[in-house]
């Protein structure tokens, strides 16, 4: 399940962009067939039903709309659903005690909110919704109670007929009159004093009027900050001098920054379930070269037996990356393959203990290793077949973020990946894109993810955390 909320996030490059349209592409080339039970309908060219008629695919379509003394729904839509004559491509009609606003793709989910198939829903409106995918559904037998409902309004609804459109055209000429009334109330209402203190914009207005790369360039400046503090401390931990005598020696020194950051984030800064790294930042952002000094020598000093995680991620994971996401393997990974190199990504293991059980199945083992090894594999074989607005797979879209471009545009490629709703693929964020960055491009960019961003801070780097725990205090 997840939000669709209409926001200023949804920025595009030719301006706001309505989550709905990304939903929709999403949704089509997985459906079998189309419910919707949405009040207010106006548009006969709306996007929902152009794309079930496309020639090529014609998805069927049972529409539930409203009819009253308003024509909530419109005789063009009404005229589009008779001329195009398909017994798999109807509407049905429910009177006025009628509100709903719920699309149900077969096969992709349900999107239940509050837009309805007019253009200012699917435009500039601000609108909010929940989308409860396919396999969500068997939870709590909301399938069986969505399916009770679709029953019901099959019952209450009446077919559209000729005789109902045709009322409906003598009704709207009998309107005129009202119509040019509500005109002038409308222009009453805003001639009143107080209607200037409200806002009145939609969205769509909002974003026209401001730098529409204004989030991008925010974005790119604090990549860049970063990754710039992560060279630096990158030079001093990986010169030959500050190498741990278990180093590997071919071990790239982006992957060395990587993981003395990971040490120090979970031997010394962790506390149990407290990371206390605004209190470390508190106390060190003053001496912070002081601060690097002092953990580098307790790097340089470390043993192997301490850092027996980090030595298999310096060969088992530098090895798998070197083989796995190069310029012409990485957009054909197999399913095998892709969860391979996705196990040796921080982040995509993190994410898979926070899945529900429903989700990823009942795992029956006896050690409780086993079981988070078996949901970190059933995590990974199911992220494989998410797909974005385009339907690319993951696999695609490491291929567009790594190789896609120049290498000095990459943090532009991140960003569409993260925040374009095109582009971006439920359950692959900026943590997990991260170290896919540093992986495949490790001679420009060391792997980082948010852990990577408390541990910097905590030694007194002032960093952007994107997802704090507990106030970063212990």
């Amino acid at each position: 399940m997840k939000l669709l909320l209409a926001s200023q996030l949804h920025r595009h490059p030719k301006g706001f962009k309505n989550p709905l349209t990304t939903l929709l592409k999403q949704a089509m080339p997985l459906t079998t067939r189309v419910q919707a039970a949405v009040a207010y309908v106006s548009r006969a060219d709306h996007a929902l039903f152009d794309a079930c008629r496309r020639p090529d695919i014609k998805i069927p379509l049972e529409l539930w709309a409203r009819h009253d003394a308003m024509l909530a729904t419109s005789p063009e839509v009404m005229g589009r659903f008779l001329k195009e004559a398909d017994p798999n491509f109807i509407c049905y009609l429910i009177g006025q005690h009628y509100h709903p606003k719920i699309i149900w793709w077969h096969g992709y989910g349900v999107y239940i909110g509050s837009a309805n198939l007019t253009p200012s829903a699917w435009g500039g409106n601000i609108e909010g919704g929940v989308v409860i995918r396919e396999d969500e559904l068997d939870i709590d037998d909301m399938r069986g109670e969505l399916q009770a409902f679709f029953e019901d309004m099959r019952e209450l609804g009446t077919l559209l007929s000729r005789e109902i459109y045709d009322d409906a055209l003598r009704h709207r000429e009998a309107m005129k009159a009202f119509q040019a009334a509500k005109l002038g109330v409308a222009a009453s209402f805003r001639n009143l004093s107080s209607y200037a203190s409200i806002q009145n914009r939609s969205l769509a207005d909002i974003v026209s009027t401001r730098d529409p790369n204004k989030k991008l360039h925010t974005f790119r400046a604090e990549w860049e900050g970063t990754l710039q503090h992560l060279r630096n401390l990158q030079a001093i931990v990986a010169a030959p001098e500050n190498r741990p005598e278990w180093m590997p020696p071919d071990a790239p020194a982006a992957i060395q920054v990587d993981q003395f950051l990971h040490s120090v984030y979970y031997n010394r800064v962790r506390q149990g379930a407290a990371i206390p790294y605004e209190d470390w930042f508190k106390r060190n952002h003053l001496r912070s070269k002081a601060v690097v000094d002092e953990f580098v020598q307790w790097w340089r000093e470390s043993k192997q037996p301490e850092q027996e995680g980090e030595l298999v991620i310096l060969t088992k994971w530098v090895a798998t990356h070197r083989r796995l996401l190069t310029d012409k393997k990485l957009g054909a990974l197999t399913e095998s393959e892709f969860v391979e190199a996705a196990r040796c990504i921080h982040a995509i293991n993190d994410h898979a203990k926070r899945r529900r059980s429903s989700e990823l199945g009942e795992i029956e083992h006896d050690d409780d290793t086993d079981v988070l090894e078996e949901r970190r594999n059933r995590h990974c074989q199911a992220l494989y077949y998410e797909t974005n607005a385009m339907g690319w797979t993951p696999p695609k879209l490491l291929e567009h973020l790594i190789w896609g471009g120049p290498w000095h545009e990459t943090a532009d490629r991140l960003y569409r990946c993260v925040r374009d709703p095109d582009y971006k693929i439920p359950r692959l964020g900026l943590s997990a894109l991260g170290e896919f960055v540093g992986w495949g491009l490790p001679e420009h960019f060391p792997p980082r993810n948010d852990r990577t961003n408390k541990a910097l801070r905590a030694l007194g780097y002032n960093v952007h955390v994107n997802s704090p725990n507990k106030s970063g205090h212990g």
